[in-house]
């Protein structure tokens, strides 16, 4: 009877054991679901700003490629005021045709 008593006591100690361990590995693979969510979440958020980043160095050449355009229209213009007004509004329409690409 002793021992039927010791063996019962045994196995309540594994049972808790293992349904301590259960709720430990269910808790691990939440956790570890939610960081796979936050790092798909900054990934698409490092993606996007790359993205950006990408298309306003590309709208900052365009920029910098009218400006150089301008000057050139300019210096050719000899500096008159109206061939300067044309020569902005020249630069002004190739500007966003740029961006328009």
């Amino acid at each position: 009877m002793n021992e039927i008593t010791g063996l019962q006591q045994f196995w309540l100690r594994n049972q808790s054991e293992l349904v301590k361990t259960l709720k430990d590995v269910q808790k691990q693979s939440e956790d570890m679901e939610y960081l796979k969510k936050q790092y798909t979440i900054l990934l698409q958020k490092k993606l996007r700003i790359e993205g950006l980043w990408q298309t306003s160095f590309s709208i900052l050449k365009s920029y910098e490629q009218c400006m150089f355009y301008g000057l050139e229209l300019r210096a050719r213009s000899g500096k008159k005021r109206e061939q300067t007004i044309c020569a902005s509004t020249t630069v002004s329409t190739r500007f966003v045709w740029l961006l328009a690409r």
